[in-house]
């Protein structure tokens, strides 16, 4: 009789939990496909991986890197960093790490992945899985002989991974989570 209780009771909680789950991914997945439908989100970055050469590597014990950082993962969740979509505008200022492959300067206040641009050759795909795949080329904000090919997945659960090579420097791949962009803070 105890096995028999103990079954059953396995039994409704497994039930309930799929339930549940199944709920939560119908929402998660609305959630998302409003954000990508609309072309008005926002992702803000928690971490940073460079392209991790020899030269970067030797960086890694310098003090330069914030605490609970490595050269390959640098923690960047205090940093004002941002992606922005709206209304067929892109909007990006992204902390940079990593190296510059071709000459010129960059100043203090232009190291970071920027722009500010309407994207060339826009595609949004959705996986069969629900995420959704983001491509576009884009000029930088601050030098405009550089160009940026951008890559991003956006997950069910929000969180997302953007890709971003560079004409002039290293590539850099970015963690973070979207959300529904507002208003009040939607200024571009």
């Amino acid at each position: 009789m105890k096995k028999h209780i103990i079954l059953l009771l396995n039994a409704i909680l497994f039930f309930s939990c799929s339930v549940t789950k199944h709920e939560l991914n119908t929402f998660q997945t609305e959630k998302i496909d409003n954000l990508i439908e609309n072309k008005y989100f926002e992702i803000k970055c928690d971490w940073a991986q460079p392209q991790v050469t020899g030269s970067f590597r030797q960086i890694q014990n310098s003090g330069l890197f914030p605490i609970g950082s490595s050269s390959s993962n640098i923690n960047i969740s205090n940093s004002n960093n941002y992606f922005r979509m709206k209304e067929g505008r892109v909007v990006a200022n992204l902390p940079y790490y990593g190296e510059q492959r071709v000459g010129g300067v960059y100043t203090n206040n232009a190291v970071a992945v920027a722009f500010d641009d309407v994207p060339k050759n826009l595609k949004i795909s959705k996986g069969k899985n629900g995420n959704y795949y983001i491509k576009f080329n884009i000029r930088s904000k601050h030098k405009s002989s550089e160009h940026y090919k951008v890559n991003i997945k956006l997950f069910n659960n929000l969180s997302s991974t953007i890709y971003i090579s560079s004409s002039h420097r290293s590539s850099i791949e970015y963690d973070g989570h979207a959300k529904a962009l507002v208003e009040a803070q939607a200024s571009l």
